[in-house]
């Protein structure tokens, strides 16, 4: 499970260590961000560290992802809690000065991470197995019985009576069997919107080689999101999709063989601080951002293909022009810190001219753009929107592949006509 970003590396690692007995499996140190954002939707330097019990082929693992210049995550209300069996969690949490509360009905308690993650102590119970204490994660949803399809379509199976979960009309665990580490979807009160903010990871599972491309051909059938993929993932060739499910929380399936070849591979074991304070310098000096300056001017084409979007009134006038222009409206949303958007620029650009007949581009810089309501929404860089109707409708399209984005204009634009 890829849980949290950390915004403090060593202190979460003592709070994961000291407190849970978990150990590092492996970790990695990264120039730039990943082709399948995994780090995130951040182009700069980044590391992973997976820790947990066991081995991280035969237990469950957290992937704790640091991002280089970025010092806290903003926490929505979609991750509620991390279930695990309760030992002497508790105890340890109190001794080292974490935050725990005193012991609640039941017997539980919920100790708080550094970076502000919950964990329910549960007890009675050993965990998954004997030897993994994790039990569950609990995430909020908008409408459950459409969670609850999503995950049937994938092969999830309903559990009932595990320990710790609420066991409601309004809940449901979802997993694949009984000693593996399981789903908890609690349906939000109505009137109560779901909010993901910048704190949520992705939850990655281990499948046979070929799944990825069944997971693809559910996810059609079905009409839901693939984020990425399928594909292959460089230097292990793991086969790999992400999915997004009815409320957004991705998955990533990936494939046995490649998976285990690239962790087995990791030989390394420790964490060189000295060399990450220097990489914690080296990239707050990059991002300290510049003096603020407002205009009330429109800014002038880059180029004669794609038109950059300065605020909001701009911004829906471009939406609209789809209604008149006999084209369709392609926004581009970049950010000058997200490599994978400087990379894929000259090709974005390349289908601009190609498509000059069918859609007219556009391109909005997010950090110089927060007044824009859709950008808020925005997990990940580079993201595309093809408007048409006079905004009326709208796909959106995350991360980079050529092809099937111009199959998506093109579709756009025929049902447009």
């Amino acid at each position: 499970i890829n849980a949290e970003y950390g915004g403090s590396l060593d202190d979460t690692m003592r709070f994961y260590t000291s407190v849970f007995d978990m150990k590092l499996h492996r970790h990695e140190e990264f120039g730039s961000g990943c082709e399948a954002t995994c780090n995130g939707p951040y182009g700069g330097a980044w590391s992973k560290t997976m820790i947990g019990y066991g081995t991280e082929i035969t237990n469950t693992a957290l992937e704790l992802t640091f991002n280089y210049g970025v010092d806290k995550y903003e926490l929505g209300n979609d991750f509620r809690y991390i279930a695990i069996a309760k030992k002497d969690f508790g105890e340890r949490a109190a001794t080292q000065g974490f935050d725990v509360t005193p012991t609640l009905p039941g017997g539980y308690q919920i100790v708080k991470s550094p970076d502000g993650y919950h964990y329910l102590l549960v007890p009675g119970t050993e965990g998954c197995n004997p030897s993994d204490p994790f039990l569950f994660v609990s995430l909020n949803v908008t409408n459950l019985k459409n969670s609850t399809d999503f995950y049937k379509a994938l092969g999830f199976k309903v559990f009932s009576n595990i320990p710790g979960a609420l066991n409601t009309p309004n809940s449901v665990v979802l997993g694949f069997d009984d000693t593996t580490f399981k789903i908890e979807l609690v349906e939000l009160p109505k009137g109560i919107a779901l909010d993901h903010k910048k704190g949520i990871g992705r939850l990655a599972i281990e499948t046979d080689d070929e799944a990825p491309i069944d997971v693809a051909a559910i996810m059609k059938k079905i009409n839901a999101k693939i984020v990425h993929g399928p594909f292959k993932l460089p230097p292990h060739d793991e086969h790999v999709i992400i999915v997004a499910d009815p409320d957004g929380y991705e998955y990533c399936f990936v494939g046995m063989t490649g998976y285990r070849n690239g962790s087995l591979s990791v030989k390394t074991k420790t964490i060189d601080w000295e060399h990450r304070k220097k990489l914690v310098g080296e990239a707050t000096a990059k991002t300290t951002p510049p003096p603020v300056t407002t205009t009330t001017t429109t800014a002038a084409p880059s180029n004669a293909l794609i038109t950059p979007i300065v605020g909001g009134q701009q911004y829906e006038e471009a939406k609209k022009a789809s209604a008149t222009s006999g084209k369709v409206t392609v926004i581009k949303y970049h950010a000058n810190w997200c490599i994978a958007c400087k990379k894929s620029a000259p090709e974005v650009e390349a289908l601009a001219k190609k498509l000059t007949d069918k859609a007219v581009f556009y391109s909005v810089d997010t950090d110089a753009n927060k007044d824009i309501p859709e950008v808020a929404q925005i997990q990940r860089l580079p993201y595309f929107a093809v408007v048409s109707g006079g905004g009326k409708n709208m796909e959106s399209f995350t991360g980079w592949k050529g092809p099937e984005f111009e199959a998506l204009v093109e579709q756009v634009y025929s049902k447009a006509k």
